[in-house]
């Protein structure tokens, strides 16, 4: 089976959901969620509520005992299930918070994952957070960097813009004619 992954990396309400429903709309790519796929449904099975905090909790649990890349193997497993039977698979990820879940994703896929960094200005993220103060909208930042985001940002292959949606397709189609051709 041949796969071909693209990760989709930004701070909060940089874009990455947009971007990524548009590959999958545009492209025919199956997305994954590291949250839906792989935090929400382990805590359904807990029988805890899926909030921010039972997940970063719980995230912070998994990481301490199997390691810092236990979110990257555990959502590779689940996108081979889901892939087993196709010849070729065009997947992208997004929620990817570290290195160590990257070199774990790329192990068990045994694929490279190609990175785009999705990028808003900060003022234009915090319009885009409904509900969330500016000291909360920060103080998320500051939390996603310290588990290694800044990191995972620093590795992106490409980087796109997005202050507008039609801007941030555009760039977005010209880097994966480029990637599939």
């Amino acid at each position: 089976m041949e796969i071909f992954a693209l990760g989709i990396t930004g701070l909060a309400r940089s874009g990455k959901n947009t971007a990524a429903k548009f590959l999958v709309k545009k492209f025919g790519f199956v997305h994954f969620d590291f949250y839906r796929d792989v935090i929400v449904s382990l805590l359904r099975k807990k029988g805890k509520k899926a909030t921010k905090l039972n997940a970063s909790k719980l995230g912070n649990e998994l990481r301490k005992k199997y390691g810092k890349g236990i979110m990257g193997k555990l959502l590779a497993e689940k996108i081979l299930k889901k892939v087993k039977r196709k010849k070729k698979a065009k997947i992208v990820i997004t929620g990817i918070r570290s290195k160590a879940e990257i070199k774990e994703f790329e192990r068990v896929l045994k694929t490279k994952l190609v990175l785009i960094e999705i990028y808003a200005p900060k003022k234009e993220r915090f319009k885009r957070c409904k509900g969330l103060s500016w000291k909360d909208f920060v103080a998320r930042e500051k939390l996603d960097k310290g588990k290694g985001l800044d990191e995972v940002l620093k590795m992106a292959d490409y980087r796109v813009r997005n202050v507008s949606r039609r801007e941030m397709h555009q760039k977005l189609k010209e880097i994966i004619s480029k990637l599939l051709n």
